[in-house]
């Protein structure tokens, strides 16, 4: 039910691997997830790889991703990656418990409130599938409409998107936000009456209601709001998900793939029915969902284990994503890789190639790679295995150790994933008992982080006095805190 072709956009397993136990690791997923996915992208919208491309700077934060044209970006590639953060909800009654991680992972790359708001109204959509049992009627839909008129003010709350991020969006676009909010609102509106009109019709033709919502014509085609009532307008004309489904892929000229599994996402939730076929990454995809369940209930299982962001470096270019290591092929951020073609496919540029491997942990990818590829440098490969778990960058488990509490606390047999294979270790067990605080942490690679450029960013200091202040002992914290106003000051 949660299976799909590997896409062009960021998939919901880049979004459901920065989820763990303490929530949605937003820096992880904006610095990792969406740095490396253009290596693997098959025809993502150019909004999107704009935002992956500007988050590669390193003066660049999740809230302050601006680049031209940011706040026009309206596609559905947000709407199409936020179902894990309603999987892994434990109130669905309540939306603070996962529509502000919506918004957070949609600003990531998306500016304009059609993004946002096409996020919003999907991941409800979603919500009351999971939590009730059944379809929303296009009364609930309308309802859920009129309830998104306040997602502003939750906006507003959330001390980054609101002190920073709307801003720094109202300056760009020289008009209140909540004034182009409540135009994407009333958007909103008319398009769930356009759905329902052909739903109720004689005889209900999905066709019709894509040319009738505008979602064949390139300016529209891939619209946030629109494909999110799309998806909700082809349930209500053919219920049963497998035919609906059908019907989605075969609208060629419309985003296919995306309201395809936007349907997907939403009737999954209620059917009994399986695919008749078998699913890329089957295995993984049914894993992760049993993860999201178990977060759903209060069992914390960890998501992927990132690099730690004081050592990560975004890559310079796509083809710099797969490397070779010390143990076979690498995809940087991701972790080990396998290839499951035995050559590489030749690209039209004559200096690239195109190879499909599969990660450890079940994913299968298309990646650009460079003919003699690079070699991972030592200390990349040793920043992977000293980390931070998705999802949980602020407790303790594997987190940040250093390299030598990761050899001593292997993860115990007994505590591994319910699902996994033979023993195997997966990268989404459940971490053992947190590690003691005041453990340290390596001051002076601290400090070489903090560069001149990185000095006069916020988000950078937070960082790291955070990092310092959870990890280390309150002597490295002063030396710190000195050390920052000697260099501020002068």
């Amino acid at each position: 039910r949660l299976g799909r072709l590997p896409r062009s956009r960021p998939r919901p397993g880049s979004s459901g691997r920065a989820i763990g136990p303490s929530g949605f690791d937003v820096e992880a997923f904006a610095k990792v997830e969406l740095t490396v996915w253009p290596s693997y992208a098959l025809g993502g919208g150019k909004g999107t790889k704009a935002a992956a491309a500007n988050l590669a700077k390193d003066q660049v934060s999740w809230y302050s991703n601006t680049f031209k044209g940011w706040t026009g970006s309206g596609g559905n590639g947000a709407a199409m990656r936020i179902q894990p953060h309603v999987w892994a909800a434990r109130d669905l009654d309540d939306l603070s418990t996962y529509l502000p991680d919506v918004i957070r992972n949609s600003i990531c790359t998306h500016g304009s409130p059609i993004g946002i708001l096409g996020a919003v109204l999907h991941s409800l959509a979603v919500a009351h599938a999971v939590a009730r049992g059944e379809l929303p009627t296009p009364e609930e839909v309308l309802a859920q409409v009129q309830a998104a008129e306040a997602i502003p003010d939750m906006m507003r709350k959330d001390p980054e998107v609101g002190e920073i991020w709307i801003g720094l969006w109202e300056r760009e676009a020289g008009r209140p936000f909540e004034e182009v909010w409540a135009d994407a609102v009333i958007q909103a509106r008319e398009a769930v009456g356009v759905a329902l009109e052909w739903a109720l019709a004689d005889e209900p033709n999905y066709h019709s209601m894509l040319e009738r919502l505008g979602l064949f014509r390139p300016t529209t085609r891939g619209s946030g709001v629109l494909t999110a009532v799309a998806a909700m307008g082809l349930l209500w004309q053919e219920p049963r998900v497998g035919e609906a489904m059908k019907a989605a892929a075969r609208a060629v000229g419309s985003d296919t793939d995306t309201i395809a599994t936007m349907a997907g996402a939403i009737a999954g939730a209620f059917t009994s029915d399986v695919p008749d076929v078998e699913l890329l990454d089957q295995e993984m995809l049914i894993r992760e969902a049993s993860r999201f369940a178990f977060l759903a209930i209060g069992e914390g299982r960890h998501g992927h284990q990132y690099p730690d962001l004081l050592h990560w470096s975004s890559p310079r270019t796509q083809a710099d994503v797969l490397m070779e290591g010390s143990e076979g092929l690498e995809v940087i951020g991701l972790g080990h890789a396998s290839p499951t073609e035995s050559d590489p496919i030749p690209g039209p540029q004559k200096e690239f190639l195109w190879q499909w491997v599969t990660l450890d942990f079940g994913q299968s990818l298309l990646v650009k790679r460079r003919r003699d590829l690079q070699t991972i440098p030592r200390s990349d490969a040793t920043v992977r295995k000293t980390g931070r778990a998705g999802g949980d960058p602020r407790s303790g488990g594997e987190s940040n150790m250093t390299l030598l509490e990761h050899n001593e606390n292997k993860t115990p047999v007994s505590d591994r994933h319910p699902h996994d294979r033979n023993g195997e270790r997966q990268q989404s067990s459940v971490s053992p008992n947190p590690k003691p605080l005041d453990r340290g942490v390596e001051l002076g690679v601290v400090l070489d982080w903090l560069s001149d450029g990185r000095i006069v960013d916020d988000s950078s200091l937070g960082y790291v006095v955070r990092r310092v202040a959870r990890d280390g002992t309150p002597d490295q914290l002063a030396i710190l805190m000195g050390t920052l106003r000697e260099r501020l000051r002068r």
